[in-house]
């Protein structure tokens, strides 16, 4: 009886140690820490909400598609680019307000795209030759359902919490959460940009705005697509001055 007893002790303890020893690995193989602490997510932080309440009593508008904003690019060279997603373009051209460390003209950018969310959904993951390890579609949206990752900006908390240890993979994590973790740091550190900070807008809009050193990103969001809206130059386009024309933004879903 008693060598029974000793050998179920045995095969209990291999057990736990195969378990210990895949487990050690799964952290080494899926390890988010190298990607974790790449520079574009490092710099994911949230700095204070901006509240927008649309204004309807506009006389001139600059419309592209269902979209439309205050016009205030008379003044402005237009270009359009249509290699890729179309993207329109208003440059100043006779800004003279240029200094040694300012040379870039005044300039407005409206375009569309999907949100990051959708790029996590996707079946084939292959960026800039980074393959997420095996890590499928179906595992990384039942990874997004379970974490209730349900928007960009849950992304961008997400990342967050583990930029500054509030979330880490350990012994005691999933190993389906540390596949997850891996595959949707991963995918993120390729299409993040390098920001100084990330704004959330609320009110009669929902998005964020993407604070790039000399540029401000601004995405309406509106179900799976994103209304993107680019101001190079902040001497020129303030905060305040920027917050004013969101305002004005209307989208036309009809």
């Amino acid at each position: 009886m008693k060598r029974k007893k000793i050998i179920g002790l045995i095969i209990l303890l291999v057990i736990l140690l195969g378990y210990i020893g895949l487990k050690i690995f799964f952290l080494n193989f899926y390890n988010t820490k190298d990607i974790i602490s790449k520079q574009n997510l490092q710099k994911v932080k949230f700095s204070e909400p901006l509240v927008i309440k649309t204004k309807t009593n506009i006389e001139d508008y600059l419309m592209h598609n269902n979209v439309k904003i205050r016009n205030d690019f008379k003044n402005f060279e237009y270009k359009k680019e249509t290699k890729g997603p179309t993207i329109y373009y208003y440059t100043l051209k006779d800004y003279s307000e240029k200094n040694e460390n300012e040379k870039i003209n005044p300039t407005f950018m409206m375009s569309t795209g999907f949100t990051y969310l959708e790029y996590l959904k996707e079946d084939e993951v292959n960026y800039f030759n980074v393959k997420s390890r095996e890590v499928s579609s179906k595992e990384r949206l039942a990874f997004l359902k379970k974490n209730k990752i349900d928007s960009d900006l849950d992304l961008f908390r997400l990342i967050e919490k583990y930029k500054n240890k509030q979330l880490k993979n350990t012994i005691f994590t999933s190993f389906k959460q540390i596949k997850g973790n891996y595959s949707v740091l991963l995918m993120a550190s390729v299409f993040m940009p390098d920001v100084e900070s990330i704004t959330e807008i609320k009110g009669d809009y929902k998005g964020y705005i993407l604070n790039l050193g000399n540029a401000k990103e601004v995405s309406i969001i509106d179900g799976k697509k994103k209304y993107i809206f680019t101001f190079f130059n902040k001497d020129y386009f303030t905060d305040q001055y920027i917050k004013e024309l969101l305002e004005t933004i209307i989208i036309d879903r009809g």
